[in-house]
């Protein structure tokens, strides 16, 4: 066999592998008119390298009088192709925009009215305190009132700082990557213990932790010590005892084929109804749920965990018994010491 017929052989064999290939992915996101229009070009392909191979091998070359044809068909066919690829780029292009658009527009309209409703409770807050301060400015008995009142406000001040923190680092995290990297736990843990206590006074906390004292890490970035700092504030905000106890235990588990590190922030505060359990972590929570307004913060741990490629769920304290008080746990990927 000469080079030309070696050629047109190649040329078969490849359109035979490209014929393949189609069948292969004809499930894919192609639409109709393409896998059409693909199968009728690599069926005149196929038609014309079987006949110029036929022909130089000196087989055969009856089917010579419809190569003029075939030779027509084929431009107009690569042609029809490419028009329909540029198409079909176009309308993905205009799906994705469309796409982007509606979850930008919905992820604006979840912050406006997030940011309404609780900026609107707190300036509530606020001006009934500045009315019962303006009520007790004038009575030398009611000094202690007016100091809780003062501390109200603070509180409502704080409360609103924290929701335009969370609402800032929320949208930042929808719009960048984060720097993953082995971060050790257990030091973390111990320094937010100092700055609960610090941060709740007036409270009596017991915090302990429960670990191997041995340093663990995690796949994650500095953000982690804000889902734990969000974890324990929320254990102490969230408790009518005397003496609010939580304890965090910190193992290493294998799930899946996969090493994790497990945390449980196990408090003995008010609970949560299993019916609250998800949805306490949605983000996108209507303006009449029973649960809107409880800010951005389990919505934020949420989307960062999700971020470290961690899980996070709650559990009752006691199963079946949601009153005893709850346990969250986070499930992070661990960073082994000899990685």
């Amino acid at each position: 066999m000469d080079f030309v017929t070696i050629s047109d052989l190649i040329t078969l064999l490849a359109t035979i592998c490209a014929f393949v290939v189609l069948l292969i992915f004809w499930k894919n996101n192609l639409s109709f008119y393409t896998k059409i229009i693909l199968t009728t070009l690599l069926s005149l392909n196929l038609f014309h390298s079987v006949s110029n191979f036929l022909e130089w091998s000196h087989i055969t070359n009856f089917l010579d009088p419809y190569e003029d044809f075939i030779q027509v068909l084929k431009p107009i066919s690569w042609f029809t192709l490419f028009f329909v690829f540029l198409q079909e780029i176009s309308e993905k292009n205009l799906r994705n925009s469309r796409k982007k658009y509606r979850e930008s527009y919905n992820r604006a309209e979840f912050y406006k009215d997030l940011f309404a409703h609780d900026i609107n409770n707190i300036l509530q807050n606020i001006l009934t305190a500045a009315e019962l301060c303006n009520i007790y400015q004038n009575q030398p008995d009611k000094t202690k009132e007016t100091g809780e009142i003062f501390n109200t406000i603070n509180e409502q001040v704080i409360r609103g700082s924290k929701l335009v923190s969370n609402i800032r680092k929320l949208s930042e995290l929808e719009d960048s990557e984060l720097l993953i990297e082995p971060v050790e736990i257990r030091s973390i843990i111990k320094e937010l213990i100092g700055v609960i206590e610090n941060k709740f006074q007036d409270k009596s906390i017991k915090i302990q932790v429960d670990d191997s004292e041995k340093k663990i890490f995690a796949l994650a970035d500095n953000l982690l010590r804000e889902v734990f700092e969000n974890l324990l504030v929320n254990s102490v905000r969230h408790n009518k005892n005397d003496i609010i106890e939580i304890l965090v235990k910190i193992s290493s588990i294998l799930k899946e084929g996969k090493n994790y590190v497990k945390l449980e922030f196990i408090d003995n505060g008010i609970g949560i109804e299993d019916i609250r359990k998800d949805l306490i972590f949605q983000r996108e929570r209507k303006k009449d749920n029973l649960f809107f307004g409880q800010g951005l913060g389990l919505s934020l741990v949420k989307k960062i965990i999700d971020i470290y490629n961690g899980q996070i769920w709650v559990e009752d304290k006691v199963p079946g018994e949601f009153l005893k008080g709850s346990n969250f746990v986070i499930l992070l990927p661990e960073a082994l010491q000899n990685e």
